[in-house]
């Protein structure tokens, strides 16, 4: 995310003097969080500086809300990608979001602040802009966090993802464009949390998710998921991304346990078989514990 404040302040050429420092505020915390992610001590400044990003939403946004119908395309979604970000980190009072799973903290990456809340703004630059490394590794550094989390853990941040989308949805009348930013980040959160039920994240999915998908096709886009047997993001583009059954993946009733990856589940219909997860489901010996199924 390495500049993308500095951006965001020259785009937004109607912010007020107010926000634009509250903009670097939060590019200063970005980076001392980068710091923290590549294993460096966090300080006890972070909570401090943690604290710009509830001051962008109490001084500036409401402002920006107001001039939301007369922005421009890079505007809204700037304006959009941020309002989530900054939604989603006071759905978790301003606090370093850091793992529970113990067996991880021996990983840098799992440390201390995971920035979960950072990646909205990082993807929406990103895409805007065509850069189709910045999304890969975006979405990657993405995934890594959510293998950080504790089953717990990944159920909250599925459910505060989708309220934080809710929210700006209700507050700003958002276009596909706009949308189109959050797509592979929620069908990744949705695929690691689907063994907790349903969410306000899978649900924005299933309402936005197929038009969303048919605009990734027309603009010749990759959709990345995430292969729980390599540990590595498989990019589907063309053919493969016009025949993804997206709605067949999201359907509770193929989910089952959610026992079985979106990519697990797309190539069995592949090979002939259907959409259908049944891992799990009867008696046979194995566990369904849901924390167990994340350290699948």
């Amino acid at each position: 995310m390495k500049n993308f404040v500095l951006a965001l302040c020259a785009t937004v050429s109607f912010a007020t003097s107010a926000t634009a420092t509250n903009l670097q505020d939060l590019h200063h915390l970005d980076r001392t969080i980068s710091a923290s992610i590549d294993g460096w001590p966090v300080d006890d400044g972070l909570d401090a500086n943690a604290l710009a990003l509830s001051d962008i939403l109490h001084t500036g946004i409401a402002e920006m809300i107001g001039q939301w119908p007369t922005l421009r395309k890079d505007e809204r979604r700037s304006f959009a990608a941020l309002m989530v970000s900054v939604s989603l980190r006071e759905t978790f009072g301003n606090q370093p979001f850091a793992t529970e799973r113990y067996t991880e903290w021996n990983r840098n990456a799992c440390r201390a602040d995971l920035a979960l809340d950072r990646f909205p703004v990082r993807l929406s630059n990103a895409t805007a802009q065509k850069q189709g490394h910045e999304t890969l590794l975006s979405l990657i550094e993405f995934q890594n966090g959510l293998n950080c989390l504790s089953a717990r853990q990944t159920r909250d941040f599925a459910w505060a993802f989708g309220q934080a989308l809710l929210r700006t949805e209700h507050r700003l009348d958002l276009s596909e464009a706009e949308r189109a930013a959050f797509f592979n980040l929620a069908l990744l959160t949705v695929d690691q949390a689907k063994f907790a039920g349903m969410s306000p994240l899978h649900r924005w999915l299933q309402a936005h998710g197929p038009a969303l998908h048919d605009r990734m096709i027309a603009a010749k886009d990759t959709l990345y998921l995430y292969d729980y047997m390599t540990g590595h993001l498989v990019g589907i583009s063309g053919v493969p991304l016009r025949a993804f059954g997206l709605e067949q993946v999201l359907d509770p009733a193929n989910i089952g346990m959610g026992s079985c990856s979106f990519l697990e589940m797309e190539g069995n219909s592949l090979n002939g078989g259907s959409h259908a997860c049944a891992r799990n489901m009867g008696c046979a010996s194995g566990t369904t514990d849901p924390a167990d199924l994340l350290n699948r």
